[in-house]
C-alpha cells in the first residue's frame, strides 16, 4: 500500500472510530435522560397532592423527553463501509482494492454525519424538555399565589 493510501486509510479509520464513539455517547446520554425522566415522573406522581391541581403539567414535557430519547436510541447504526471479505474476493489489483476500501470508508464517514446530527438534535431536545418541565412545575406552583396577590391589588 502506498504512503498516501495508507495515510488516507488511517484517517478514515480514525474518523469511523470517532463517529462510533460519538454515537455510543449519544445513546448513553439518551439512556441517562430516560432514567431521569422516569425518576421525575415517579416523583411527580408521588407528590401530586402536594403539587396541587396542576401536578400533571410537567408530565407532558417529561413524557415527550422520554419518547424523544427512545427515538435517539432508535436511530440507524453507524455505517462502517463495505464488507472487507467482498473486497478481497474480487479479481483486482492491490491498488484497486485499496481504492475500493478508501471509497467505502469515505462514503461511510459521509453517511454517518446525518445520523449523528439527528442523534445530537434528539438528545438536545430531550434535555431541553426536562428543563422546561421544571420551569412548568415551578410556574404552576407560583401562579395561584401570584393570582391572589393580583386580586389583592385590584380588589
Amino acid at each position: 500500500m502506498k504512503g498516501v493510501s495508507h495515510s488516507l486509510l488511517s484517517l478514515g479509520q480514525a474518523k469511523l472510530e470517532i463517529q462510533a464513539a460519538t454515537s455510543i455517547g449519544y445513546d448513553t446520554q439518551a439512556l441517562g435522560l430516560m432514567a431521569v425522566a422516569v425518576a421525575l415522573i415517579g416523583v411527580n406522581v408521588a407528590l401530586m397532592r402536594a403539587l396541587g391541581s396542576a401536578w400533571w403539567l410537567p408530565l407532558i414535557g417529561l413524557g415527550a423527553s422520554l419518547l424523544i430519547s427512545v427515538a435517539a436510541i432508535s436511530q440507524p447504526e453507524i455505517e462502517t463501509g463495505q464488507n472487507v471479505r467482498g473486497a478481497l474476493r474480487i479479481d483486482a489489483t492491490d491498488k484497486q482494492v485499496d481504492d475500493l476500501v478508501l471509497l467505502s470508508i469515505a462514503q461511510a464517514v459521509d453517511d454517518n454525519v446525518e445520523t449523528l446530527k439527528s442523534k445530537r438534535g434528539l438528545v438536545t431536545g430531550a434535555t431541553i424538555l426536562i428543563g422546561l418541565s421544571f420551569v412548568v412545575a415551578g410556574v404552576a406552583q407560583l401562579l395561584p399565589g401570584l393570582w391572589e396577590i393580583i386580586k389583592g391589588f385590584i380588589g
